[in-house]
């Protein structure tokens, strides 16, 4: 299914919704205007068929807002009102031209202090991000999975920032998705998790 690409003409953050400013094949405003609304934003799901619209509403309270001139890409849906842009999402996270950083953080609770900190992945492809530190469900196998060790007196710690047009880095929400198949020491982590608490898994 087509999709489309328009910027925001106004939005209203206390009603949560606005109209798109529709642009045309060769990147002009066509005068069309689209209705949106704040929860049917969508993740884009990159998977191995190809970069997807997610199908559950990802709005989160800490999820950044749509401003005056930012773009949107949409897919176009019919309403007893007329046309909506749903599902959307900001055009910069579509076109990964959004730079992203993860730290992990040692921290020793004893002293209550940061023992080391170090920037593990830095850059706008996020897709190489999922290939180098898959995300896991799978309990122990997630490679930034935040983890105590020692009894709590050990806790490494990871944080994800983006870079905003402001010119700041900000945290955000993990930006992972899964691209790769589940691999065998994901399988073995499973099995041995299942070993030792098997009543987890009834």
């Amino acid at each position: 299914m087509a999709y489309e690409r328009g910027t925001v003409k106004f939005y209203d953050p206390r009603k949560k919704f606005g109209f798109i400013y529709v642009i045309d094949d060769i990147g002009n405003r066509s005068g069309e205007e689209v209705y949106f609304h704040l929860y049917d934003y969508r993740l884009v799901k990159h998977t191995l068929e190809g970069p997807t619209f997610g199908s559950r509403a990802e709005y989160r309270l800490d999820q950044r807002l749509p401003k005056p001139g930012e773009q949107l890409l949409f897919r176009r849906s019919s309403g007893k009102k007329g046309d909506k842009a749903r599902p959307w999402v900001f055009a910069d996270v579509w076109d990964k031209t959004v730079t992203y950083r993860v730290t992990v953080t040692t921290l020793i609770t004893f002293e209550d202090k940061i023992h080391s900190e170090s920037i593990v992945w830095e850059g706008s492809n996020t897709d190489e991000l999922c290939r180098q530190f898959p995300p896991s469900d799978i309990l122990g196998a997630d490679p930034l999975f935040q983890l105590d060790l020692e009894d709590g007196w050990i806790r490494f710690k990871t944080r994800y920032q983006r870079f905003t047009q402001d010119g700041l880095w900000t945290d955000c929400g993990d930006p992972r998705y899964r691209i790769t198949p589940v691999t065998e020491l994901e399988r073995a982590i499973d099995a041995e998790n299942r070993q030792r608490w098997p009543g987890d898994y009834l």
